[in-house]
C-alpha cells in the first residue's frame, strides 16, 4: 500500500490510534490464532467510518491512507463477521461472543425465516434454493456445531442500480441491450439485502467442532501410518465416535459451509476405511512383485495391474495400475504407469504372453536414463 500524500498529518495521527486498537485484538482471548496471524502478516485492512468513507490501514508498517482508497470487491477477503464491529480509533476493539441460540421462535414472512429472541426479531440469511422445514431449521439453529451471527446486509451488497458491461464491446453504452447482453441491476424488495438492514447468518462453529475432530484426526493418522498392527483395532475401538462425527459433518454440509478441518476429517476417514479394507482383502488375492533396480518396490494384487499396448502405429507396451491400488510394501495406495523397453522382440512377446496368461509373479525393472523402464527379467 502506498503512503498518504495529501492528508499526511491526519493519516499519521490515525495510524497511531489504530495501532492501539489493533493491538488490543492480539491480547483478546476471543480472537483465534489464525486471525492473529493475519493481523501480524502482510495484510491491508479496509475500514469504513460512520459517513461511509473508506480508510486503509497497513498494520505491518503502521501506515494509513485516507484519500483515494479503492478496492476490487472480488479480490478481497472479507473479515470474519465475528470481528466486524464499530470502534473508536485508540480504544479497544470489542469482539462479541456468538449470539445465544437457545429459545428462538421461528416464523416466516413470505419466503423469509424470522428468528425472535428476547422480543427482538431478525431475518435469517437463507437461500431459497435450499429447502428446510421450520422443525429442522429449529434443530439446526440449536446445534452446538453452528453459531448465529448478526451482520449488516449492506456488507453483502454488490454494485446494484448499476450496469453489467461484461459482455458489451462498448463501455459507454448506458442502455439495456439484447444484442450484447448488457443489463441493469435494480435494487428493490425482491432482494433480501434491500428488505432488511440487519440479519442473522448460521455459520460453522469451528472452535467447538475442533474439540471433537482434532483427537479423531490424530487417531486416523495412526491408522494411516504404515505397518502398524493396531490399524483394525483402532478403527473398531473408535468407530462410534468416528461415524457420529462424520454423519454430523455430512448433515451440516447440506445447509452451511463446513470448514477445511471438517472436510479433511471426512476425506481422511474415507481413506482410512478404504485402506483398512484393502489391507484385509490383500491376503485373499494373487500377488505380483515388481522390483526397481533390484529393490522390491511394489507387491500388489495381480488383478490391479495390466500390460497394454498404447501405440497407434507401432508397439509400445506399458505396465500400469487400473486405479489407486494397495501396495503392501509401502502399506498405502499407489498408482504408476511405466513405459517398457525390452531386449528383443521375442523377449517382449514372451513377457506379454505370460503376463496376460497370469503366469508371472515377479517383474524386475531397471532405469534406462530415458522415460522407459527396461524389463531386466521376469518369472
Amino acid at each position: 500500500m502506498k503512503e498518504e500524500t495529501e492528508k499526511t498529518d491526519q493519516a499519521q495521527a490515525l495510524a497511531t490510534l489504530l495501532k492501539v486498537s489493533f493491538n488490543s485484538l492480539m491480547n483478546d482471548e476471543n480472537v483465534d490464532a489464525v486471525f492473529k496471524s493475519v493481523l501480524k502478516g502482510n495484510t491491508v485492512f479496509v475500514l469504513k467510518d460512520e459517513n461511509a468513507n473508506l480508510i486503509a490501514y497497513y498494520p505491518h508498517r503502521n501506515i494509513v491512507r485516507v484519500t483515494d482508497v479503492i478496492y476490487n470487491k472480488k479480490n478481497i477477503t472479507l473479515v470474519p463477521l465475528m470481528y466486524k464491529n464499530w470502534f473508536l480509533p485508540g480504544e479497544s476493539i470489542y469482539v462479541g461472543k456468538y449470539i445465544n441460540k437457545k429459545h428462538y421462535t421461528i416464523t416466516t414472512s413470505g419466503t423469509d425465516f424470522l428468528l425472535t429472541h428476547n422480543r427482538k426479531t431478525l431475518p435469517l440469511d437463507w437461500s431459497e434454493d435450499t429447502y428446510i422445514s421450520i422443525s429442522k431449521l429449529s434443530d439446526l439453529v440449536e446445534d452446538n456445531w453452528v453459531c448465529l451471527i448478526q451482520y449488516d446486509t449492506s456488507d453483502d451488497c454488490d454494485d446494484c442500480d448499476g450496469y453489467d458491461y461484461s459482455n458489451c464491446d462498448y463501455s459507454r453504452c448506458k442502455n439495456d441491450c439484447e444484442n450484447c447482453g448488457g443489463r441493469r441491476y435494480i435494487c428493490n424488495n425482491s432482494c433480501f439485502n434491500h428488505r432488511y438492514d440487519k440479519a442473522l447468518r448460521i455459520i460453522f462453529n469451528s472452535e467447538e467442532v475442533a474439540k471433537v475432530l482434532e483427537p479423531l484426526i490424530e487417531i486416523l493418522k495412526l491408522v494411516q501410518k504404515p505397518h502398524q498392527i493396531e490399524h483394525r483395532i483402532l478403527l473398531e475401538q473408535y468407530k462410534a465416535q468416528l461415524d457420529d462425527a462424520y454423519s454430523h459433518c455430512a448433515y451440516l454440509s447440506q445447509y452451511i459451509n463446513i470448514d477445511d478441518n471438517a472436510d479433511s476429517f471426512m476425506s481422511l476417514y474415507n481413506e482410512c476405511k478404504a485402506l483398512n479394507f484393502a489391507r484385509e482383502e490383500f491376503s485373499k488375492q494373487d500377488h505380483i512383485k515388481i522390483f526397481m533396480e533390484n529393490t522390491l518396490k511394489y507387491c500388489i494384487n495381480r488383478e490391479d495391474v495390466r500390460c497394454e499396448d498404447h501405440a497407434w502405429f507401432w508397439t509400445t507396451y506399458h505396465i500400469e495400475t487400473k486405479k489407486d491400488i494397495y501396495n503392501s510394501v509401502s502399506d498405502s495406495f499407489v498408482s504408476f504407469d511405466y513405459k517398457l523397453e525390452f531386449f528383443s522382440k521375442e523377449f517382449r512377446n514372451l513377457f506379454v504372453e505370460r503376463f496376460k496368461n497370469n503366469k508371472m509373479q515377479i517383474i524386475s525393472l531397471k532405469n534406462t536414463g530415458k522415460e522407459k523402464k527396461l524389463v531386466d527379467k521376469f518369472e
